[in-house]
């Protein structure tokens, strides 16, 4: 069989399955609050688009534009949004319409790779609405989990890009096919380290793709995409290294840096460590850790922790088929499949490395893949099943039942969240309140500045103000020495009462006048942080 590729305005079922992803994101869209690496590194925009305020950034040191937000990932998210934020004026909507971007993308990439290994409209359709309503994928883009998602659409473009390749009839494939997935797996790599796991089963498809003649020009054309991929990774490092002044203080400061992320973690046993992973891939893929960060508890129901148990059992009966079926690896025409069922077991295999120093977010990978393989399995029982001469259409009917069940799911998982939205506007570090406190800054920015020691405040209101509010990380008398006889108000945020006897006290030592403390308290009526006010002279 000859797969065509559809083009992408055709794709009514992906297209339609866009529309739903997008209903899911605008729908009490300022809600929850914008938590600190839910905007990290989007808020330096707000720098570079109002740089009159020399307010702090959080960067790795640069010459020239930034384009590290950390030694293990880019700033995609931050060029790809300034149009955004400039035509929204760094409103919580459009950091989230910019963030949510690499989403729609990568619903419309699922329904494609899908249509590519089964040519069925209706499992490529159940496929992407399945992720389009899927609270785990819909929520990601409100916590720091968007950072991931969105190298998780290179990935996935990188994947698209070889399926036309598999199921070409013509020895030879074009070489742009194989330059164009190395190209978006650099800038997966770039986006977040972790998309970096997945590389050897793109490396293994390209060689059992390629014709025995053409294996090794075809890995290199790969790799070449991928060294061009990578290449902001590359400018960026050469960038600090000029910023600090040679190789010498390069690798001095790299070394510090590491040392303090001690990204290997030590003193734990093999089966502690699957067993660490295997409870937060739970939580990535049912959507427990986007709840924990915006509840900081489950609210979602039994139902969506079943969903690793489902993937395993589809990584299971997937390879299990191919292998009954003597469909090997190095098959072109079960490439595909295999290919999509090995991507969360090369992930896995090598999150095995990080262990501990991994969590949650790092495994929301496996919600686009869950669709993915669930969908890979699917089409491989209907193959089966059909092979088999069985009459009827009694199979298909039972693989569409299955789906209408896991969208039902998906939609009562949902609705629970947003119930919880409903209900307290966010807690914590992600209540609904530091929207409310940005909005307040910006009104006051000509007679009020703010101090935030505390981690959570500085990056949400640094963005949602536009950089126009004169803030700092502590407690700078030299200065606070600007803002004397202008009758200006320091504003401090706090989390709670210890902290807040804390700082009055420091306060009262650099003999500032305290005016009093506004309380700011979530829907249902916990105090969610409190902001401690005194007047400068």
């Amino acid at each position: 069989m000859t797969h065509r590729s559809e083009p992408w305005y055709r794709s009514w079922g992906g297209c339609l399955a866009v529309g739903v992803f997008l209903l899911g994101v605008l729908r009490m869209i300022e809600w929850p609050g914008i938590y600190m690496d839910g905007v990290n590194p989007d808020y330096v925009a707000a720098r570079m688009l109002h740089p009159e305020l020399d307010n702090p950034v959080w960067l790795q040191p640069f010459a020239g534009l930034p384009l590290l937000g950390g030694i293990y990932h880019g700033m995609q998210n931050t060029y790809v949004g300034l149009p955004f934020f400039w035509l929204t004026d760094f409103s919580v909507a459009g950091l989230r319409l910019a963030q949510a971007l690499f989403g729609a993308i990568s619903v419309l990439v699922v329904y494609r790779i899908t249509w590519r290994l089964s040519e069925r409209r209706w499992l490529a359709t159940a496929a992407a609405l399945g992720l389009a309503c899927d609270a785990a994928f819909v929520m990601s883009f409100r916590t720091q989990n968007y950072i991931i998602q969105g190298g998780m659409t290179w990935l996935l473009l990188s994947v698209d890009s070889l399926l036309p390749v598999m199921n070409r009839q013509q020895v030879d494939a074009p070489a742009p096919r194989w330059f164009r997935s190395g190209l978006f797996a650099g800038l997966a790599i770039y986006g977040y380290f972790v998309l970096g796991f997945f590389m050897p089963v793109l490396m293994l498809g390209v060689l059992a793709l390629a014709s025995p003649g053409q294996r090794c020009r075809s890995l290199m054309r790969w790799a070449l995409g991928v060294c061009l991929g990578l290449m902001p990774y590359v400018i960026g490092y050469a960038s600090m290294m000029i910023a600090l002044g040679g190789p010498n203080a390069f690798v001095t400061h790299l070394d510090h840096t590491v040392r303090g992320l001690a990204p290997m973690a030590t003193g734990y046993t093999w089966s502690d460590t699957l067993s660490y992973l295997l409870t937060i891939a739970r939580l990535g893929l049912s959507n427990g850790g986007n709840e924990y960060m915006m509840f900081r508890q489950g609210v979602s129901g039994p139902w969506a922790d079943h969903k690793l148990d489902l993937l395993a059992l589809c990584l299971l009966l997937g390879t299990g088929l191919l292998t009954w079926r003597r469909s090997p690896i190095g098959s072109r025409q079960q490439t595909p499949a295999w290919l999509v069922l090995m991507l969360p077991i090369c992930y896995g295999a090598f999150s095995m490395v990080f262990g501990h120093r991994l969590w949650a977010h790092h495994f929301t990978v496996l919600v686009p893949l869950f669709y993915l393989c669930l969908a890979c399995t699917l089409n491989l029982v209907l193959n089966t099943w059909t092979s088999s001469e069985r009459p009827g259409r009694s199979g298909t009917w039972v693989a569409g039942a299955l789906c209408l069940a896991l969208l039902g799911g998906n939609i009562i998982q949902q609705q629970h969240v947003f119930d919880a939205l409903a209900r307290t506007g966010g807690v914590g570090m992600m209540s609904h309140n530091i929207n409310l406190m940005a909005k307040q800054a910006l009104t006051d920015k000509d007679r009020a500045v703010y101090v935030l020691p505390e981690w959570g405040f500085m990056m949400p209101l640094m963005f949602l103000t536009g950089n126009q509010v004169p803030m700092r990380t502590s407690l700078d008398t030299k200065w606070l020495e600007r803002f004397r006889g202008r009758n200006t108000e320091l504003r401090l945020p706090i989390w709670n009462e210890q902290q807040l006897a804390k700082y009055q006290a420091e306060l009262q030592n650099l003999n500032l006048q305290l005016l009093g403390v506004q309380t700011f308290r979530q829907l249902d009526g916990p105090i969610a942080f409190y902001v401690l006010r005194a007047q400068l002279p």
